[in-house]
């Protein structure tokens, strides 16, 4: 099977005009430093908005784009794929009717994602866009994170290393899916 060659993202906001060369590789430069995903940096250094960006990645992937605060989430839908994976990859199964499944992406153009989703669940794909922090925003409501995070700094918050071990350790047994989400940006 041939792989399929996507654009960066980076060079996506170049083509639209969202932002320049010159700080596409300002914030390449960053990104190498910090770690952190490009969409972060460009938007922690006021180059753009995740609202320009989303616009830009739904409008290139041919996807619409939804308001996820808007919507009710089927949670039979989230059920079919794995919160891990969700986190990981961005994203939210936001409804399911018959053999077709919907689903919410920040990366709306991440092929193999979709593929994996469709060969995990055996539905076929219907992809949407949604801003990433909506869908952070839905995985911590839905899936009950304890802690949420928006601050790059870790350092404020280590005093609350041994409460949440100690509550890992003690309470979070059966069917409840909790966990820690500290989102750097």
């Amino acid at each position: 099977m041939a792989k399929v060659k996507t654009k960066r993202m980076g060079e996506i906001l170049v083509e639209a005009g969202t932002v320049s060369d010159d700080q596409l590789q300002l914030a390449l430069g960053e990104q190498k430093q910090t770690g952190e995903k490009l969409g972060m940096v460009l938007q922690r250094l006021g180059i753009c908005t995740e609202r320009e960006i989303s616009q830009v990645l739904a409008g290139q992937a041919g996807v619409e784009t939804i308001d996820l605060s808007q919507i009710n989430i089927d949670r039979h839908a989230m059920d079919l794929i794995d919160s891990a994976f969700c986190e990981q990859r961005s994203l939210v199964a936001v409804a399911h009717q018959g053999s077709t499944l919907r689903v919410a992406m920040a990366n709306p153009m991440d092929l193999e994602t979709i593929d994996q989703i469709g060969r995990m669940t055996g539905n076929y794909i219907e992809v949407v866009h949604a801003p990433e922090s909506e869908i952070l925003d839905v995985l911590v409501r839905v899936f009950d994170y304890i802690i949420f995070v928006r601050d790059p700094t870790v350092e404020n918050f280590k005093h609350l290393i041994p409460i949440v071990n100690e509550l890992v350790g003690n309470s979070f047994t059966g069917w409840f899916r909790k966990k820690i989400a500290l989102v750097y940006g």
